[in-house]
């Protein structure tokens, strides 16, 4: 009977894996959804932006700070 569980817990990882794979595969998509939604939009620098300052907010490193503020640079030179 030990062996039976074990089997049926065994098969039950196969479809839960399938499942975790079209998760990550999903999760991808939306991603490049998302970023060629704002690529579009012309929304990039703003979105580059906000990811920038997460990072900065969350690391607190100087080079993400630097890139954060060229990014703005950017945005601004283009605005003109």
């Amino acid at each position: 009977m030990a062996s039976l569980t074990a089997l049926v817990a065994l098969l039950l990882t196969i479809p839960a894996a399938g499942l975790g794979l079209v998760t990550v595969a999903l999760v991808l998509l939306v991603a490049i959804m998302v970023g060629l939604t704002s690529l579009a939009l012309g929304a990039t620098g703003c979105l580059i932006n906000w990811i920038l300052a997460g990072l900065a907010l969350g690391v607190s490193c100087r080079l993400v700070q630097r890139g954060r503020r060229l990014i703005e640079r950017l945005r601004q030179a283009i605005a003109i």
